[in-house]
C-alpha cells in the first residue's frame, strides 16, 4: 500500500509540473540525537532547499553544498503555527526534501 502511495504521488507531482523533468537528488540521511544529518552525495549544490518532517514541520535554507555534511537541529523544523519540533514527544518518520535540482523521499 505504502509502495502505491509512493507511485500516485509521483504521478501527481510529473503531472502537476507539466513538461519540467522530475528528477530525485542524492543523499544520506539519517538520525542523530540533535536532528537529522544530511550529506548531499550529488555532484552538485543544492538551492532553496525545503525540508518537510512528518508532512508537518518545515525547515528551509538557501544553498547546500555538494559532498559537506550537515546537521539539520530539530529546533529548526516548525509547523504552521510556529511551533518547533520537539525531539522528546514526536518521532522522525518521514522526510521530504524540495530543492531547484530535484526532490527525495525517505522513511525510517
Amino acid at each position: 500500500m505504502k509502495a502505491l502511495a509512493l507511485v500516485i504521488l509521483a504521478a501527481a507531482i510529473l503531472t502537476a509540473c507539466g513538461s519540467k523533468e522530475f528528477k530525485t537528488v542524492k543523499a544520506d540521511v539519517s538520525r542523530s540525537a540533535a536532528g537529522l544529518v544530511v550529506e548531499i552525495k550529488d555532484d552538485f549544490d543544492w538551492h532553496n532547499i525545503k525540508f518537510t518532517l512528518n508532512d508537518d514541520w518545515e525547515f528551509s535554507t538557501a544553498e547546500m553544498t555538494s559532498g559537506t555534511k550537515y546537521t539539520v537541529r530539530y529546533a529548526q523544523f516548525t509547523d504552521g503555527d510556529g511551533a518547533m519540533f520537539n525531539s522528546n514527544t514526536h518521532v522522525a518518520k518521514e522526510i521530504k526534501i524540495e530543492c531547484d535540482e530535484g526532490m527525495l523521499f525517505g522513511d525510517w
